[in-house]
Formats: C-alpha cells, sequence, structure tokens
C-alpha cells in the first residue's frame, strides 16, 4: 500500500495549549486597548504627555510612543484623533533620544510623505550617539546605558529599512561594543559590567542582530565575532524563558516590546520551548483584565499595544532549522524579502524560525517553508515526519543551494524520493504561475526552479541556484528571478494575498467529553495518484469529536476490495482521469448494492476524475446522477447530531471570479432505492479541508468544504445505523489511521 497514512487525533498530537490567546481574544483586547489610550488623550493638543510635559528630555515621547502603537496596532492615520497626534508631534521641540526615537517610528509607519522627517530624526540621532552608544540627550560625557542605546539605534533601523541614512560607523561601534562587553554568561546589564537581566540582553541582542543586517548582507556566512554573540544571548534569554517563563513579565512591558524587537529581526517563534507571543498575550491580557489598561496606565499600555499587534501581522514563510546542520548562513535571506513582499503587497508580513524537530502544530498554519544550506540536509527520523506532515497538511518547501551546493541539491531530491517515491522533479514551464502569476518573470529553461508537484499543487519548490545569497543582498536579483518568483509563491499560497478567507486553524482543542464511539472512513488507494492528499480527513477529526463524542477513523483499502468495506462511506479521490477497471466496478457496485455511500471527488477541481468514474457507475446502475436537492440531509444537517446547515456555500474566490460560483452547493447524486448511494462532486473539497489556500483551486471555502464533508460522513453512519458505535477501547484513543 506504500505510505502509511497516520491520522493523530489532537489529543494526543496536536494539542492547542489552552492558555493559549486566541485571534479573537487578543482583537478585543487590542479594541479595548486602543479606547482607553484615546480617552486620555488631551483634547486641546492632541498629545499624551500628562507625565512628561515639562520633561526637557522627554516632552514629547509618551506621545510618540501612544501615537506609534495606535498605527502598529491598525488604527489608520486619518482618524481625527491621529491627526492631531501627528500635528503635535511634528510642533513640540524634542531634544531626548527616547522622545526623537519614537517620533522616528511614528514617521516611518506613516506615508512617504513623512520621509523627510524621518530623514531629519535619524540625522539626529545619528548626531547625538558617540562610538554606537547613547544617552537620554546628546552625549557630552561618558555617560551611557542600553536601554536608551536601544531606542537610539532602533529609531536609526527605522530610517534604514526605508532607505534612510545607513549611519554604517555608528552599527561599527555599536556592534564592537556590544560583543566586547558582552557579560560571561551571554547577557548584559544596563551598562558595562553589570548583571545580566532580560530587559537588557534583548535590547543588546536586538543591537547584534540589526547591525548584522545593516553590515554584513553581502557576507556568504554571518561575522564570526557577531554570530557567536548572537547564539550566546540567544541561549540566555532561551534559559531564561525555561527558568523563569513569562508569569512575571506583567511588570515589564518594556520586556515584551524588546523580545517582539528581536523576533521582527531574527525571526523566532519559541523561547525555552515556549510561543513567546502567545505566553506574553496571555500575560497582557490577564493584566487587562477587561479594562482597557494595562500595568500603570498609559506607557504600560502603549508598549503592551506595540507587543499584542505583532499577532495580527500573518506569518507567510517558516525558516527551518536543523540541529546540527548548516542552516543559517544567511541570517537575513527572509527578512529582507519579507520586507520588500510587505511593500510590494502593501500588507504587513513577517517570517519566522522554527525547529524541525518541534511539534508541526506550531508551524502548519504558516503555507511555506524554505531551507538553504550549502551541505547536504540531514533530517532525524522526528523532522522528517515533520516536514512530511507539513507538506501532507498543504504546505510547500523551497530549497535553496547555497554556494551552489550539489551535495545539497542531491540530498532534496533524496528527501523528496523517500516522502513521494511516485513523484519527480521538473522545470517550471513558462506558464507554470510561479512565472507570472503577479510578476512576470523571464528565465531561459535552465535557470528556472524545479516543482514537484502531486497534480493539484507544488509540493516542493528547488531552486536552480544561490537564491539565499540574491534574497539577503539583492546581488544579481534581475537575472535570477528570485524576488519575482518568491512574490509569485506567496501569492500562490495565499489566494493572490486573499486576507477575508474563512480557513480557520487547521486544528482546533478537543473537547472534554467521554467518547461515544468511532466514524469509520474507508479510502480507495492504488497508486499515488489516489494518495494527491492524504491527510485530508485530520481537520475533521477534532472538529468532528467536539460536535457528536464520535472519533473520525481512517483506512485505505485497494479498490478492488472495496466490496468487503465495512464502513459506511467510502471515498475516491483524485486529480487526473482514471478509470476503474472491470474488477474494481463489481467492487464498487457490491459495496454501494450492500448498503454503503460513495463520495466522489475531483481534488483540486480542475481533471476530469469525476467525471470518469461517475459516468462507469451511471452506466452500471442505469441512473444518471443528479444534482443533490438542496433539502437533502448531507446539505441540510438535519437528522444527525453535529449537523450543520450549508445550504448558502462560499466558493473560492477563483471560481467565483472564473465561474461566477455563488450561494448553491453543486454537489450530485445516484439515487439507488431513494436514496443518495453516490454522491459526487466536481469541484475540490480536500484541498479547502486543509484550509490550502493555492490559487487556481476550483471549489469551496474552507468552512463550507469541511461542513459539507462531516455532513457526509454523519449522515451516511446515520443511515447504516451506526449513531451508538461500539466504544472505542481506551489504548486506541489517540491515533487513527489511514493505510
Amino acid at each position: 500500500m506504500g505510505r502509511v497514512l497516520v491520522l493523530l487525533i489532537v489529543c494526543a498530537w496536536p494539542m492547542c495549549d489552552a492558555r493559549a490567546a486566541g485571534d479573537a481574544e487578543v482583537t478585543q483586547a487590542i479594541q479595548r486597548m486602543q479606547a482607553y489610550l484615546l480617552s486620555e488623550q488631551d483634547p486641546l493638543t492632541g498629545g499624551w504627555d500628562q507625565n512628561y510635559a515639562n520633561h526637557r528630555r522627554h516632552r514629547g515621547g509618551e506621545t510618540a510612543l501612544v501615537t506609534f502603537a495606535l498605527l502598529r496596532s491598525g488604527m489608520s492615520a486619518q482618524e481625527p484623533e491621529l491627526q492631531k497626534a501627528i500635528k503635535y508631534l511634528g510642533s513640540v521641540p524634542m531634544a531626548g533620544t527616547y522622545a526623537v526615537s519614537l517620533r522616528a517610528h511614528c514617521w516611518a509607519a506613516l506615508s512617504n510623505d513623512y520621509r523627510a522627517r524621518l530623514a531629519t530624526d535619524a540625522r539626529w540621532l545619528a548626531s547625538a550617539q558617540v562610538q554606537g552608544l547613547f544617552d537620554y540627550g546628546p552625549r557630552t560625557s561618558p555617560q551611557y546605558d542600553h536601554s536608551v542605546t536601544q531606542y537610539g539605534l532602533l529609531g536609526l533601523w527605522e530610517a534604514a529599512k526605508r532607505r534612510g541614512p545607513q549611519s554604517r560607523g555608528v552599527w561599527l561601534n555599536a556592534a564592537k561594543h556590544f560583543v566586547e562587553l558582552q557579560n560571561p554568561d551571554g547577557g548584559w546589564g544596563y551598562r558595562g559590567g553589570g548583571g545580566s537581566t532580560r530587559s537588557m540582553t534583548a535590547a543588546g541582542l536586538t543591537a547584534l542582530l540589526i547591525a548584522q543586517e545593516i553590515l554584513y548582507l553581502d557576507r556568504n556566512k554571518p561575522e564570526p565575532n557577531l554570530a557567536r554573540a548572537v547564539q550566546r544571548a540567544s541561549d540566555w534569554l532561551d534559559a531564561e524563558a525555561r527558568d523563569r517563563g513569562f508569569d512575571r513579565a506583567s511588570s515589564e512591558m518594556y520586556y515584551l516590546v524588546s523580545l517582539e524587537r528581536v523576533a521582527l529581526a531574527s525571526g523566532i517563534k519559541t523561547l525555552g520551548g515556549l510561543d513567546w507571543f502567545q505566553e506574553g498575550a496571555r500575560v497582557i491580557i490577564r493584566d487587562e483584565g477587561g479594562s482597557g489598561m494595562v500595568g500603570d496606565g498609559i506607557v504600560d499600555t502603549a508598549f503592551a499595544l506595540i507587543f499584542l499587534s505583532k499577532g495580527r501581522t500573518p506569518v507567510w514563510i517558516n525558516k527551518l532549522r536543523i540541529a546540527g546542520g548548516v542552516w543559517n548562513n544567511r541570517p537575513n535571506d527572509l527578512n529582507m524579502l519579507t520586507r520588500e513582499l510587505s511593500d510590494l503587497v502593501e500588507q504587513d508580513l513577517n517570517w519566522q524560525i522554527v525547529d524541525v524537530d518541534s511539534d508541526p502544530a506550531g508551524w502548519l498554519d504558516v503555507p511555506v517553508a524554505y531551507i538553504a544550506s550549502d551541505e547536504s540536509v540531514e533530517l532525524s527520523e522526528a523532522g522528517f515526519n515533520n516536514l512530511m506532515i507539513y507538506l501532507d497538511l498543504g504546505g510547500v518547501l523551497v530549497a535553496s543551494p547555497e554556494a551552489p551546493s550539489k551535495a545539497f541539491e542531491q540530498s532534496i531530491h533524496d528527501l523528496a524520493g523517500r516522502m513521494y517515491p511516485g513523484l519527480t522533479f521538473e522545470r517550471v514551464g513558462e506558464d507554470h504561475p510561479l512565472m507570472g502569476l503577479v510578476f512576470p518573470v523571464e528565465l531561459q529553461v535552465d535557470r528556472r526552479p524545479w516543482v514537484l508537484s502531486n497534480g493539484v499543487r507544488d509540493l516542493m519548490v528547488l531552486a536552480p541556484g544561490d537564491w539565499g545569497m540574491v534574497l539577503q543582498s539583492g546581488r544579481n536579483a534581475k537575472d535570477t528571478g528570485a524576488k519575482q518568483i518568491m512574490a509569485n509563491l506567496h501569492a500562490l499560497v495565499t489566494g493572490r494575498g486573499q486576507s477575508d478567507d474563512d480557513t480557520g486553524p487547521v486544528f482546533v482543542p478537543r473537547v472534554a467529553i467521554p467518547s461515544r464511539g468511532q466514524l469509520n472512513v474507508t479510502r480507495a488507494v492504488d497508486s499515488q495518484q489516489d494518495m494527491v492528499e492524504p491527510l485530508v480527513w485530520l481537520p475533521l477529526v477534532n472538529r468532528m469529536y467536539n460536535d457528536t463524542g464520535l472519533e473520525l477513523v481512517g483506512q485505505g483499502m485497494p479498490t478492488e476490495e472495496i466490496g468487503n468495506a465495512d464502513t459506511a462511506l467510502v471515498y475516491l479521490g483524485g486529480a487526473l482521469p482514471k478509470r476503474l477497471t472491470a474488477e474494481q466496478v463489481r467492487a464498487v457496485v457490491r459495496y454501494i448494492r450492500g448498503g454503503g455511500t460513495v463520495f466522489v471527488e475531483s481534488i483540486g477541481g480542475r481533471g476530469r476524475y469525476t467525471d470518469v468514474i461517475l459516468a462507469q457507475l451511471e452506466a452500471v446502475f442505469g441512473e444518471q446522477a443528479v444534482p443533490l436537492d438542496h433539502n437533502h440531509p448531507v446539505i441540510t444537517g438535519e437528522g444527525f447530531a453535529g449537523g450543520t446547515d450549508r445550504r448558502s456555500v462560499v466558493y473560492r474566490r477563483y471560481s467565483t471570479l472564473n465561474r461566477g460560483l455563488v450561494e448553491e452547493p453543486r454537489l450530485e447524486a445516484i439515487m439507488i432505492d431513494g436514496r443518495a448511494a453516490v454522491i459526487a462532486s466536481r469541484e475540490d473539497i480536500s484541498m479547502a479541508v486543509l484550509g490550502a489556500r493555492w490559487w487556481g483551486i476550483d471549489g469551496y471555502e474552507t468552512d463550507s468544504a469541511r461542513g459539507l464533508l462531516s455532513n457526509m460522513v454523519l449522515y451516511t453512519h446515520h443511515q447504516a445505523g451506526q449513531d451508538e458505535p461500539e466504544a472505542v477501547p481506551e489504548t486506541d484513543s489517540g491515533v487513527d489511521h489511514f493505510e
């Protein structure tokens, strides 16, 4: 049977942390915090300088902090309150590093009309430092500290990101300082020689990461001394989070924002094995408690709002960390690409680093994974399985050989051969979406990437050269087309940047209710072609359990043996036309006449798989398939527990734009003895159930597809009298199989 298809029930893998802050919870907290800050705005000046109005060094800083927090959290600069605040920022005299830096953040968050003001503040900051270090105002003495230095450097970074003054000398000196003054444990204190704290270690690490970006984009490998310092500081923060967690951070909003800056520069997703954003968000929401105010008031609330706003920035690509391997020679490849891509699509995007050995539940919702090296890729068994699950659940892997490395290329071919033995890499044609979905790319055939496709979507993209250096430095960017191809890939995996989708999370947490039994499904599997999307049922497992208390269990079976299937539903799905053999037809007919139901689907909605098989079954039964009545229980969800009303559905934007499909489901059925014995869909359901946004797929949106498929499973079991199946043995709880 080839690959063993394992459906791991979410109570065993992956499990959502019940403590994690959900999207809706974060959004509501953000709205309350925005309202609180606006309620504290001075109606006359438009500012928030209640605490520092008469403080020469900090005047205007509080207003700049709040204004940036509101802008960062999604408020439009055209709102009257922000218009007043922006006008105030342009008029208030500022003489302090914190204030000027935070104002620079505001100018950078606004339109290009404010670039001149950003450059002015950047020049002020550059003139205020000495040897890369800052004091509260322009330095006239040896006085400095790492906190104010962090903000001085962050202001310069905002200008540098928008092609403003680079101040390379400042960054050389700052990097030299933080490397030489790093404590033996890997952290930093408030000043050189002070004991390490997590706020100042985050500040020092941020400074080094930005220096690495500005100074060394042209290097094939990171500057060794700086890279060692970065790693030591990262290890310190990792150990600190492992030892102390985040529960004590409610009085340290400054630290959380510093941590968010580290993530922006480095892509880290976890500290101490914890999702730092989810942990920080949980602490903030607990402290806010529905009041809109965090900590001591305006400043803490503004810091908390900046932190939470990070969670609203979609992550589109994972960089895979391989334990013991070479995986980060170009630490800024995805950083620079994502920044440029954000400008191209006019939407803030983010990237992150994930361990390939880590629970893939933490990176499943990100559509692209990226790996680059100048050595062969050697994955552990866990890493191999995690990556295969990620790909089978809708992800795509981009692999870039550095140098370039033939050993790397061969290892990717070997990896693909182990995962998908029936598939091979092929060069993309000029009509492939990667070559022109949004940005036209003209390359000779031998300069185009290879793709490994399952007939519906690409599973892997293998670069023909060193894309990592191109993405990081821009070197020979036009000759390779790397940036344009990656931008096309972003459009391809996000439904051309569609943001109003209904995919929801791949997995939902399981409700703690007693198991009532099993829902058994059989999948006809004869070859790789039938394994187009092997884990299509997995996202339904917990959803259906929560609604019914029933475990969804699948098994694979050769089509010629389907007549012996003892399940209420058999699934036949494929992307390419396929005629059943006479033996297979007899088996399917025997199964149907025994009371079973067959579901036939064209995966991807573009092939004639359904047409061919439906025609064969129509000929045998002497019945034509007809549109399934919209009052049928499969569509209404009536008559059995856990059903949902799908008389109105949502189609993919591709289907709506190209075929005008709206609202009405398009299932068909061959009716035998008054029952829907064969249910067929010419439109895609499987890819939608996975939540894959791949552009060009013709079919339903995710929520509609999941509802229809769940109804189908529940209805067929109800019809077969299996509403109350035998209890599941305790030893079986946790793992389901498609074999």
